[in-house]
């Protein structure tokens, strides 16, 4: 989507060239955090006929929540600088 830049649709082609998988997902407002989100995906597999869905809120039996927690730490700068990547991740 050109305003969102999400992710909207995707194709896979398989070793001839052929179409092999589509993916399309669907834009949605969010209000709690003044942007879009992406909240379900389905994936046609054009070779077997198979058909996947996704949508993590779905069947959970109350509506979706989005962080917004300003105190959250992924969510300042100091979180992603080199030094405290060095040392929350494992090598």
């Amino acid at each position: 989507d050109e305003d969102s830049w999400a992710l909207m649709g995707a194709e896979d082609y398989d070793a001839q060239g052929k179409l092999w998988k589509v993916r399309e997902s669907f834009l949605i407002p969010v209000a709690e955090t003044g942007a879009c989100d992406n909240p379900a995906f389905v994936q046609y597999d054009l070779v077997s006929g198979r058909v996947l869905y996704d949508q993590a809120g779905m069947g959970a039996g109350k509506d979706m929540v989005w962080a917004v927690e300003a105190d959250e730490p992924k969510y300042k700068d100091a979180f992603y600088t080199p030094d405290n990547l060095r040392a929350i991740s494992d090598r």
